[in-house]
């Protein structure tokens, strides 16, 4: 059977939702890390949780592709308490892993955007619930300085829960 007619659409269903999976090595990411949200479990309001807009802007290191942005969380349990727990990719594996979302709409975000030293990403993040589930968007643009281009992308997600 030739499934070849079938491998774009195969391959814009996986990249339609965010993946679950650890990056490796520092190859992989391509800037340093930045905190977009910190929040207060003692003081945060159900809004806050609800529905957020953030916003973010990544300088990249080296030359790559780029192919999204990937997300995960770090927590603390309060003053004085040296333990805490971090999912990033320079941390121990947890089954929580990294969230990673792909830029671009299509199968052609999986092959990504070459990108170079000093290019810069910058956007927005945006969720809000809904019922169960949550919808999803990603809003940004690469700035290419040796390119002398901005290349837009919007990603916009709803994920459900059964």
């Amino acid at each position: 059977v030739d499934m070849s007619r079938l491998a774009n659409r195969a391959i814009d269903e996986v990249i339609s939702q965010p993946l679950l999976d650890l990056l490796h090595g520092p190859e992989s990411v391509l800037s340093q890390p930045a905190e977009v949200w910190k929040m207060d479990c003692r003081t945060v309001t159900s809004q806050e949780v609800l529905a957020q807009t953030l916003s973010f802007a990544f300088d990249i290191c080296h030359v790559a592709k780029f192919h999204g942005l990937a997300c995960w969380f770090s927590c603390g349990f309060g003053a004085g308490v040296p333990e805490g727990l971090s999912t990033g990719p320079d941390d121990a594996p947890t089954h929580w892993m990294q969230t990673l979302c792909f830029a671009g709409l299509t199968s052609d975000a999986c092959y990504g955007l070459d990108v170079g030293l000093d290019d810069r990403v910058e956007g927005s993040l945006s969720w809000r619930a809904l019922g169960r589930g949550l919808a999803l968007e990603l809003r940004g643009a690469v700035r290419r300085k040796l390119a002398r281009d901005v290349i837009p992308f919007c990603r916009k997600l709803e994920l459900a829960k059964p």
